[in-house]
């Protein structure tokens, strides 16, 4: 399979577990944190195997960690870090491998903050390293740059 079958694969896959999920009654955050669970136990394993190595101990030093290991590992284009402090970090998060995905989980509805693999992983860092729990308050869709922002609670 070439890089776009496995791409398109991908990005069906994610769309087919988030929906079923979604129809099985389970609302978007408890997903966003299931996610950020399975980013820390077996999945993690997977990451490590790429050589993903998030590192820091509180917000702003794991925050720009993960932004640093996204950029390397390639699965995103663009990771801007617009503002990070203890409680609160907005993500700049453009051109992902997982956009088309995210697009069609979203469909119409542009307030809707879809469940994303690359949040769910800072969030999974973040806990793990801090023991800290996020919430993501909003996200941002920019269709023209194929771009989302995100802004996510800390505690």
């Amino acid at each position: 399979m070439d890089y776009k079958g496995l791409l398109d694969t991908s990005n069906a896959v994610m769309v087919a577990v988030a929906e079923s999920m979604v129809n099985m009654g389970l609302e978007i955050p408890l997903i966003w944190t299931q996610m950020a669970n399975a980013f820390q136990g077996n999945a993690k394993l997977l990451l490590d195997s790429l050589g993903l190595n998030i590192v820091g101990n509180d917000v702003v030093s794991v925050t720009n960690s993960f932004a640093s290991e996204m950029l390397k590992a390639g699965a995103v284009q663009r990771c801007n870090i617009v503002s990070v402090d203890e409680t609160k970090i907005v993500v700049d998060i453009g051109e992902c491998i997982y956009a088309p995905a995210t697009t069609v989980i979203r469909g119409d509805d542009m307030t809707m903050i879809p469940p994303c693999p690359m949040m769910a992983i800072l969030y999974a860092a973040l806990n793990e390293l801090t023991g800290k729990h996020c919430t993501v308050e909003s996200c941002q869709f920019m269709p023209e740059l194929n771009a989302s922002t995100f802004t996510v609670s800390v505690e």
